[in-house]
């Protein structure tokens, strides 16, 4: 297995968590932690490859956007 395959599966087992995908409550909401849990999630997908990783930053936004509409 090189690393793209073992970045591949890192990302596929973080994404089960909801928080790892962007979305937020008012519990783990704060932007800095937000920030850091997306700096990380993003350098594994961009791992995988560019495009996985252009469109898990689309997600993630979309999501904690989502996220923060639904807190207001």
């Amino acid at each position: 297995m090189d690393k793209k395959e073992a970045f591949a599966i890192v990302l596929k087992e973080l994404m089960k968590c909801e928080l790892f995908k962007g979305k937020c409550d008012t519990k783990n909401g704060d932007d800095h932690f937000m920030n850091g849990v997306a700096c990380v999630m993003e350098n594994i997908a961009y791992r995988v490859s560019n495009d996985v990783g252009i469109a898990f930053s689309n997600m993630f936004i979309d999501n904690l956007v989502a996220s923060k509409e639904k807190i207001k």
